[in-house]
């Protein structure tokens, strides 16, 4: 999430506004949640300001998704900070502090994680085993993306198109190695023609586009990078749990094809220029590996 020209959060979470008053007014039992804005001076959790018609006034933070690497230390700060602010709060009224109206802490239960992660596999699973009309093409589900007789086609131009947003800005156009990705591309190349039929990605599957209620995923959203590509592309498996892939059951051939994806689904977010160079970057250097 791009914060500011220049400064940018490898951990906060894209959050629409429209989900965050969906959030709010679920914990306030109303849909009263009308103004909100984006709190950027931080750098680790998502946090926004919310106000309603009444003129309440809250702040809710969101925590960074499991699948994105942090510091060890860093592991459930946000945890840390609800049950701080409730002992202070309970303990030395004195001091001002902000009072916890809700916390959602129901998936830092493990049990509740694995049921909840094992549906999420198992409807990826219903996504990907979709029938397609015929005709349908790999590439980006955008109708007006190109589309591509092969895997291995659409996926070359996609880092193209990657190559292509770096050299847009004029101080990045000389770092691009542009020799060295296309060698490290032909050499991983020949194992995305495993892929002989396109299937329905989500691509941007993570547990910030799962809607979950109690014991219950509700629904899944966000399908606009949706991709007819490689199942394995799926942003899930880049780090998958056990449970999610108990759900999901057999995977499509060779996990040796997950290795070119793994970069694109770090799911940093970097100031769009930079993070394609980026991207390209540390792909060529694990591909090269």
């Amino acid at each position: 999430m791009v914060d500011e020209p220049g400064v940018f959060s490898l951990t906060k979470v894209r959050v629409e506004q429209d989900d965050v008053r969906r959030i709010v007014n679920a914990h306030l039992k109303s849909d009263d949640a009308v103004e909100v804005t984006e709190l950027k001076d931080g750098h680790f959790n998502s946090a926004f300001l919310v106000s309603t018609k009444a003129g309440f006034k809250a702040v809710i933070k969101i925590a960074p998704s499991k699948s994105v690497r942090i510091l060890r230390y860093e592991a459930d700060v946000l945890h840390a900070e609800v049950t701080v602010l409730r002992l202070i709060a309970g303990s030395a009224p004195g001091i001002p502090v902000p009072l916890v109206y809700a916390a959602d802490e129901q998936v830092t239960d493990p049990a509740l994680k694995q049921t909840l992660e094992q549906q999420f596999g198992a409807l990826l699973r219903k996504l990907h085993d979709i029938p397609l009309p015929a005709g349908t093409k790999f590439g980006l589900a955008t109708p007006s993306a190109p589309h591509f007789d092969t895997w291995r086609e659409a996926f070359s131009a996609m880092i193209g198109d990657l190559l292509a947003d770096a050299a847009d800005e004029p101080t990045l156009h000389d770092k691009i190695p542009l020799a060295r990705v296309r060698a490290v591309l032909e050499k991983i190349s020949p194992v995305l023609e495993d892929v002989k039929e396109p299937r329905l990605l989500m691509w941007d599957s993570w547990d910030g586009n799962v809607m979950v209620d109690g014991d219950k995923v509700t629904g899944l959203f966000d399908f606009e990078r949706a991709i007819y590509g490689d199942p394995l592309m799926e942003f899930a498996f880049f780090r998958p749990s056990e449970a999610l892939t108990a759900g999901y059951g057999r995977l499509w051939g060779s996990t040796s094809r997950e290795v070119p994806y793994r970069q694109l689904n770090t799911g940093e977010d970097l100031s769009w220029r930079e993070g394609a160079l980026n991207q390209v970057l540390a792909m060529a250097e694990l591909w090269e590996e």
